[in-house]
């Protein structure tokens, strides 16, 4: 990193190449959750795509009067995503799910047991595995 670690979504949108800085990749890296570390909600920084894309932060950096000259963008916090659209999104931008598989809330409200709690249950009690 040219010029430290990222401090928000403005911070990296300010100091990417303009020539990449498109919605189509911004709403992707969004959806996959590659800015969930900014603490902001995946829907929240889906409607700042906007404040980057209209030129406000296309600006090259110069120091100090960068900072001066440079309006703040301010983040419209929103509710997150719902889960499912979460996995959806990143079940087709990656292949894969990262924050939790769909399946996940089926275990719990089923209350199965992974491998690990079967290996630690307590011995000569009964187990019923269906």
């Amino acid at each position: 990193y040219q010029n430290g670690k990222f401090k928000d979504f403005f911070d990296f949108a300010r100091r990417i190449p303009k020539r990449v800085k498109t919605r189509k990749l911004l709403e992707a890296l969004i959806l996959v959750g590659a800015f969930d570390a900014f603490g902001k909600t995946r829907s929240t920084l889906l409607q700042a795509i906007d404040q980057v894309l209209d030129g406000d932060l296309n600006i090259e950096q110069d120091g100090f009067l960068f900072d001066i000259l440079t309006p703040k963008q301010m983040y419209e916090d929103k509710e997150e995503l719902p889960d499912a659209l979460i996995s959806q999104y990143e079940k087709e931008y990656l292949g894969f799910y990262v924050s939790q598989h769909p399946v996940d809330k089926k275990f719990v409200a089923k209350q199965y047991l992974t491998i690990f709690k079967l290996s630690n249950a307590q011995n000569n009690k009964p187990i019923l595995v269906q």
